[in-house]
């Protein structure tokens, strides 16, 4: 039943308006997410209490649980209550967003391409700083998506970026992120955790050269694909080579690791360069267009209804 109403609830209620793509990709990308965010807030407000007789611990079986533990269904319901209204609330803030903002469909990607980068943040600071419990857990990986949605949005909202722009901004992250491995690998560090850092920082230097990016170009959909399919194809072009010229008896992950780094920014730059973007240029200064029709002084004698009048001044402010 469930499954049926989340198609046909939402076709029935929308069937008669106006949605825009923006609308609604943010509306998909705020259920989806906000599944992880339902279930992670009823981790972090709600208070569980397992009841358990003495001798027994939290590593019982499921089975186990559902006798001794007189909390179980209880604690069942309210996490499966909390996903769905998680997915519900911010599937609908995500349209009213959308809405609110006039957002196009490239912005919207930009704002849930910030999003994303906060939770896998998030899940590197948990993976970095050694976060134990549920509640600091969830804790931290909401919080980061959080912060890094908003500044996504604000990001989304300093010019009407295209799809092929956002997409630019990944492909810069996925860069930026392989940057620090192959000194990491070199090193051959004893702490796993040294990698770790290395994409948590080059992520942060792709992002700000994705801003001098796209200070002055802007690239279309099919662009920026190229760009994607270069510096994927690069890398593993990259991996390959690596793993051809490593030593037999001198075998070491930083041959591979190095290629693959090399080959990437070496198919981002080539297509980059193939594809050159479209000059963006700034505005800064207020525009506007007048412009006066003859015919919308004379619509009474002409039209006898409203339907078809014509307006006699237009003036068209942009800034």
């Amino acid at each position: 039943f469930s499954a049926a109403a989340s198609y046909f609830l939402p076709f029935y209620t929308t069937m008669n308006r106006q949605v825009t793509r923006a609308q609604a990709s943010m509306s998909f990308h705020g259920q989806t997410r906000g599944l992880l965010y339902g279930i992670g807030l009823c981790n972090v407000l709600y208070n569980y209490k397992p009841t358990y007789p003495e001798g027994y611990v939290y590593s019982i079986s499921d089975e186990q649980r559902k006798i001794y533990d007189k909390n179980y269904e209880t604690n069942k319901h309210v996490e499966l209550f909390s996903t769905f209204a998680g997915g519900v609330g911010f599937g609908l803030g995500g349209n009213y967003l959308a809405k609110k903002q006039n957002l196009s469909i490239g912005q919207a990607s930009v704002h849930q391409l910030g999003v994303d980068f906060g939770l896998l943040q998030g899940l590197s600071c948990i993976m970095l700083f050694d976060i134990t419990g549920k509640k600091a857990t969830w804790g931290t990986v909401l919080g980061s998506g959080l912060a890094w949605g908003v500044a996504g949005n604000y990001i989304a909202n300093q010019r009407d970026y295209p799809v092929g722009d956002a997409l630019m901004i990944r492909n810069a992250l996925l860069l930026g992120s392989t940057l620090p491995l192959p000194f990491i690998a070199a090193n051959d560090p004893s702490d796993e955790k040294y990698y770790i850092y290395g994409v948590a920082g080059g992520s942060l230097l792709g992002l700000a050269y994705s801003k001098l990016l796209l200070d002055e170009r802007s690239y279309t959909t099919g662009d920026a694909l190229l760009v994607s399919l270069g510096e994927i194809s690069g890398g593993l072009l990259g991996l390959g080579v690596g793993y051809l010229i490593m030593p037999e008896q001198h075998t070491h992950p930083a041959y591979i690791i190095t290629g693959g780094t090399l080959g990437a920014i070496g198919g981002f730059a080539l297509m980059k360069k193939y594809v050159s973007g479209n000059v963006y240029k700034k505005q800064d200064k207020i525009s506007y267009n007048f412009q006066v029709n003859p015919l919308g002084f004379f619509q009474e004698s002409l039209y006898t209804s409203a339907e078809y009048s014509l307006p006699a001044v237009m003036l068209h402010v942009t800034f």
